[in-house]
């Protein structure tokens, strides 16, 4: 019998058209790959119970449209996990998550030197544009700022490819997370 439920939340950023709710949706096993852009925010969680706690993963998959930059912040406070999501086809999105985390920096909301970081570059079942150099730079300019990046991982959501390697480093440095919070006293037990 599960007694208590914790809340660990985990942001998806990146770009529009980066596969964050393809990727979502394949980790909670609810989608076949097929979707369409995220309007604002959409918010899933999944559940592990354990003997006597149930951990409630909440993702929260932000949409990556410009004109939704306002709405976004107010999605972005206290998570125990970022997902900085990028294309492997699209150099762009590779770059643009610098802006990403200038967007989360500027919303107050999130302490960036606490809240682990995991990179994803989706798409490998379709032809590289990004290079070793580019995400070398990419990873030094996000660690320069303070960020604590705990994994990179390589994925194709559409194909399942590393699929439950993401879903395992999600867990484990959720939970991390959590643990850590928990220690420094900066997380508050809530009803869910």
């Amino acid at each position: 019998m599960v007694g208590r439920r914790i809340g660990l939340k985990i942001l998806f950023v990146g770009d529009s058209g980066v596969g964050k709710t393809t990727i979502k949706n394949r980790l909670i096993q609810k989608g076949d790959g097929n979707v369409t852009s995220t309007i604002g925010v959409d918010i899933s969680s999944f559940k592990i119970d354990l003997s006597n706690i149930s951990l409630v993963f909440t993702i929260f998959d932000i949409g990556g449209q410009k004109h939704y930059s306002s709405v976004r912040s107010a999605y972005y406070s206290n998570p125990q996990l970022i997902v900085f999501v990028f294309d492997v086809t699209n150099n762009t999105t590779l770059l643009n998550l610098l802006n990403w985390l200038n967007e989360l920096n500027a919303s107050g909301n999130v302490d960036l030197e606490a809240t682990p970081i995991v990179i994803v570059g989706n798409k490998i079942d379709l032809k590289k544009e990004v290079n070793k150099k580019t995400i070398l730079y990419v990873v030094n300019s996000l660690k320069k700022r303070g960020l604590v990046i705990r994994d990179i991982i390589f994925i194709s959501a559409v194909a399942g490819t590393n699929l439950d390697k993401l879903y395992q480093v999600i867990v484990r440095e959720s939970v991390r997370s959590l643990v850590e919070k928990i220690r420094m006293k900066k997380y508050a037990f809530s009803p869910l």
